[in-house]
């Protein structure tokens, strides 16, 4: 889980620096190193689709710099609150189980 992050921030620091396509092949070196790991690939994804934006628009650190749509950081709230809930409801013991 830990190379994926490292990747996830250089991906990231290409995005700001104007260059989102260098950024698109890590972004999706890290997707495919972490596999399904639940609690990293949400954010992975976010990056990805932040990067295609960037990359569509044609000013990368323009667009990266204006922040996102209201609709984007609309859809990470609820992502970011759907796996709260998740990881709590995970990490609750089951009734049945004996301590």
């Amino acid at each position: 889980m830990f190379w994926p992050l490292l990747l996830y921030i250089q991906a990231g620091a290409y995005a700001r620096s104007g260059r989102p396509a260098e950024g698109l092949g890590l972004i999706a070196d890290a997707i495919e190193t972490a596999g399904s790991e639940p609690t990293v690939l949400p954010e992975l994804y976010l990056l990805k689709g932040d990067l295609l934006l960037a990359v569509e628009s044609g000013s990368a650190a323009e667009s990266w710099s204006s922040g996102r749509s209201t609709f984007q950081d609309q859809l990470r709230a609820a992502l970011a609150s759907t796996c709260c809930e998740l990881m709590t409801w995970a990490m609750k013991p089951e009734p049945n189980r004996s301590a």
